[in-house]
C-alpha cells in the first residue's frame, strides 16, 4: 500500500513508514510499500491510501478475483485512467473505442440496453472544466474563473477611466506649465513621456500599495474561501504578469490624458484663451456613463445571486432535514457495532430514528443501469441508487405519493425498493407498485426487485442539478447512520451520540458527526464566494465612480461659479441651483442604467440558465438598482452643489 505524507505522518510521525503495516477495519494487513506527495487541491483526484486490486483481492475487499474487474458489471465507481505513448494523440485513440467495444463487449452492451459512447478527458482539463454524472469529487468550475476575472478587469477600468476623467477635466490646472515647457523648447513626445511616466509612476505605487494589501488580507480570504492561494514570486510568469498589468495600467489611464495636455498651443494657454472644448465635455460624460453602467451591472449581479442563493438555502427538498444528525462510519468494526449503538441511543427519548444508508442528500451515490419489467433492455433508464435499512424511509421523512415503505413485518421487502415520481414519469407508468426490476446485464435467475412504495421527488443532490429517477433498496448497515434528533432538545441530542459512541466504539477515534442541513448548505459554498465578491465589487465599483463623480462635480461647480452668482442675484434659490449642477449628472445615470440593466439582464439570465431550479429575474432587481445608482449619485453631487449654493454671490461675481 501507498501513503499519502499527511498519512504518513498521522500513523507514523518521523519514522520511516517503508515496511511498516498498517490494518485496515480491524480485519485487513497491508504493508506500506512508498509515500506519494499530497495531491493538491487544484486536483479533482485526492486519495490518503493507494492499493491495486491485486492487493485488495485476497480480503475481498473489492473483488474476489483481479480478473473479474473486466467481467464485474457495469459499475460506475470504477475509473478508469490512461497514460498515452509520446506522440500518441488524443483522437488516435478515441477513434479505436468502437471497434474495441464492438469486438469485446457488443454483446454485454446491447442484451443490457447500453450505447456506450466512451471518450478522453484531459487530466489537466477536469478540476475546471468537467461536469459529468458521477465525477470522481466534486470539481471547480471555470465559469467563476471568468466572472471573478470579469469583475477584477471591470474595476480596474473603472480605476482607469476615473483617473482619465479627473486628469483631462482638471487640465486646465497645468495649462500654464505645458505652454511655458513649450517656449522653453519642449517638444510634444517629451510632454507626452513626461505625462505617462508621472501615470506609470502611479500605478507603480499602486502596484506595491496592493501587493501589500494582499499580504495583509490573503490570510483572511482564505478562511473565509476555503482556499489555499499563496503569492508565489519564484512562479515563472507571477512577476512579469504584474510588470505587465502595471505598465499597461499606467499607460491606459495616462495615454489620454498625456496626449491632450501635449496638445494645447502655447499662446491660447500663456494669454488665458485656452476653453476646454466641447469634445472633451462629452468624452468626460461618456466615461461617467461607463462607470455607472458597470456599477449598475454590478449591482444586479449581486441581486440576482444573493437572491438564488438564498432560493436554493430555503427551498424545500422533500424531506426534513432540520435536527437531522449524519455520522460517517469509519470502518466495517464500527458498522458491526451500529446494532448496539442503535438500541443504546434509542433508549433516551431525546433520539427519535437511527438508520444506515449507502448515501445522504448531498452526497454522491451509486449509479446503475436497471431493467423494469415489461420494458426492453434498450430503454433501461439510469438510477441513482441509495441501499438503506429498514427505517432510513422514515428516518429522512420521504413523503409517499403511493404504496408504503419498508417493514420488518414483511419478510420479502428485504429485495423490495422504492423509487420516486420521476422514475415512475421516466417508464411511463401509471402504478408502479408490484412492478419489478433487475440489474441490468444481470442473468434472468438474478433475483428481482418489487417496488413496494413511490416517493415524493425530494432533492438528492443540489439544486444544480435536476432530480434524476432514484431507487431505495435494503442492505445491510451502510457508511452513513441517520439520526434524527428531538427539536426541542439539539444540544442534548448531540451529547446523547457521543456519550455512547464513547462507550460502544472505546478503540476508534472521535465521532463524525454533522447536521444534515448544515451540510446542505456547504454545496452552495460557491454561490456564497459568489455573492461575496459580487457585493465586495459592486461596493468599490460604486465607490470609485463616486470618487469620480465628487471630483467631477466639484470641477464643474467651480467652473460655474460665476454663473451661479449671478442666477442667484437674479432670484436663484439654493434649491434651483441645486437641481440644475445635480440635472446634467441625473441623466448621466439614467442613460448609464439603460445601458447597464439589459446587460445585466441577459448575463445574469445566461448565468441563471445553469439552475434547474432557480429564481425569476424580475423587474424588481433592476429598478432597485437603478434607484440605488440615483441616489448615491445624488448624495455625491448634491454635496458639492449644495455648496456652490450656498456662496456668498458677491464673491462670485466680484470684477465682473
Amino acid at each position: 500500500m501507498v501513503l499519502s505524507e499527511s498519512m504518513a505522518g498521522k500513523y507514523f510521525g518521523d519514522e520511516n513508514p517503508i515496511g511498516k503495516v498498517i490494518t485496515g477495519d480491524d480485519l485487513y494487513e497491508f504493508t506500506v510499500t512508498g509515500i506519494m506527495r499530497d495531491m493538491p487541491r487544484t486536483s479533482h483526484f485526492h486519495f490518503d491510501f493507494l492499493a491495486s486490486f491485486a492487493t485488495l483481492a485476497p480480503n475481498q475487499l473489492y473483488y474476489s478475483d483481479p480478473d473479474d474487474i473486466q467481467n464485474g458489471g457495469f459499475n460506475h465507481d470504477l475509473y478508469t485512467y490512461l497514460l498515452l505513448r509520446e506522440g500518441a494523440t488524443r483522437e488516435e485513440m478515441e477513434s479505436r473505442f468502437r471497434p474495441f467495444l464492438d469486438k469485446y463487449l457488443s454483446e454485454t452492451l446491447q442484451s443490457a440496453g447500453i450505447e456506450a459512447n466512451p471518450y478522453l478527458q484531459p487530466l489537466t482539463e477536469i478540476y475546471l472544466h468537467s461536469n459529468i454524472e458521477a465525477e470522481l469529487r466534486p470539481n471547480s468550475d471555470i465559469r467563476y474563473v471568468y466572472i471573478f476575472t470579469s469583475l477584477a478587469v471591470f474595476i480596474l477600468v473603472i480605476a482607469c477611466v476615473n483617473f482619465m476623467n479627473l486628469s483631462t477635466a482638471r487640465s486646465a490646472r497645468r495649462a500654464q506649465e505645458v505652454g511655458i515647457r513649450k517656449v522653453l523648447g519642449a517638444q510634444r513626445i517629451q510632454l507626452i513621456r513626461q505625462f505617462i511616466g508621472e501615470s506609470v509612476l502611479l500605478a507603480l505605487v499602486a502596484l506595491v500599495i496592493a501587493l501589500a494589501l494582499v499580504h495583509l488580507l490573503l490570510p483572511q480570504f482564505n478562511l473565509l474561501s476555503g482556499k489555499s492561494l499563496v503569492m508565489d514570486y519564484g512562479s515563472a510568469w507571477l512577476v512579469p504578469a504584474l510588470a505587465a498589468i502595471t505598465l499597461f495600467v499606467g499607460f491606459a489611464a495616462g495615454g489620454y490624458p498625456a496626449f491632450l495636455l501635449s496638445s494645447f498651443r502655447p499662446v491660447a494657454v500663456l494669454t488665458g484663451a485656452l476653453k476646454s472644448g466641447a469634445s472633451h465635455s462629452v468624452l468626460r460624460k461618456v466615461l461617467i456613463t461607463f462607470q455607472f453602467s458597470v456599477s449598475i451591472l454590478m449591482m444586479v449581479g449581486t441581486a440576482v445571486v444573493l437572491s438564488q442563493l438564498e432560493y436554493m438555502q430555503n427551498k424545500r427538498l422533500g424531506f426534513e432535514s432540520e435536527h437531522l444528525a449524519v455520522v460517517r462510519m469509519p470502518d466495517e468494526a464500527a458498522l458491526r457495532g451500529y446494532g448496539a449503538y442503535k438500541n443504546a441511543v434509542l433508549q433516551y427519548p431525546e433520539i427519535l430514528k437511527v438508520s444506515t444508508s449507502s448515501s445522504v442528500p448531498g452526497a454522491q451515490t451509486s449509479l446503475n443501469l436497471l431493467t423494469p419489467e415489461g420494458l426492453p433492455s434498450d430503454q433501461s433508464p439510469v438510477f441513482q441508487t441509495i441501499w438503506g435499512d429498514f427505517d432510513f424511509a422514515e428516518t429522512m421523512a420521504f413523503e409517499l405519493a403511493a404504496g408504503r415503505t419498508f417493514d420488518t413485518a414483511f419478510a420479502t421487502d428485504s429485495s423490495a425498493c422504492l423509487i420516486n415520481e420521476t422514475a415512475v414519469r421516466a417508464l411511463g407508468w401509471e402504478n408502479a407498485i408490484d412492478k419489478t426490476f433487475r440489474f441490468a446485464g444481470s442473468p434472468e435467475t438474478a433475483p428481482s426487485h418489487r417496488v413496494i412504495g413511490v416517493m415524493r421527488d425530494f432533492h438528492q443532490h443540489s439544486l444544480r442539478q435536476p432530480i434524476e429517477p432514484l431507487m431505495i433498496l435494503f442492505n445491510a448497515p451502510g457508511p452513513y447512520m441517520v439520526i434524527r434528533i428531538r427539536g426541542e432538545a439539539p444540544r442534548r441530542g448531540m451529547e446523547i451520540l457521543q456519550d455512547q459512541w464513547r462507550q460502544i466504539y472505546p478503540n476508534h477515534p472521535a465521532m463524525e458527526i454533522s447536521f444534515l442541513d448544515a451540510n446542505l448548505e456547504q454545496l452552495y459554498s460557491a454561490e456564497q464566494r459568489l455573492g461575496s465578491v459580487f457585493i465586495a465589487g459592486a461596493a468599490l465599483s460604486m465607490l470609485i465612480a463616486c470618487l469620480g463623480l465628487l471630483g467631477l462635480s466639484s470641477y464643474m461647480a467651480e467652473q460655474r461659479t460665476r454663473e451661479i452668482g449671478i442666477r442667484k442675484v437674479l432670484g436663484a434659490t439654493i434649491s434651483n441651483v441645486i437641481v440644475l449642477l445635480s440635472g446634467d449628472f441625473t441623466k448621466l445615470v439614467l442613460l448609464a442604467f439603460v445601458i447597464g440593466a439589459p446587460v445585466g439582464y441577459f448575463a445574469m439570465g445566461a448565468w441563471l440558465e445553469d439552475f434547474p431550479y432557480r429564481v425569476e429575474l424580475g423587474i424588481g432587481v433592476f429598478v432597485l438598482a437603478g434607484l440605488a445608482a440615483l441616489i448615491i449619485s445624488w448624495l455625491t453631487v448634491g454635496y458639492q452643489a449644495f455648496k456652490a449654493a450656498t456662496a456668498n454671490p458677491a464673491d462670485a461675481v466680484h470684477g465682473e
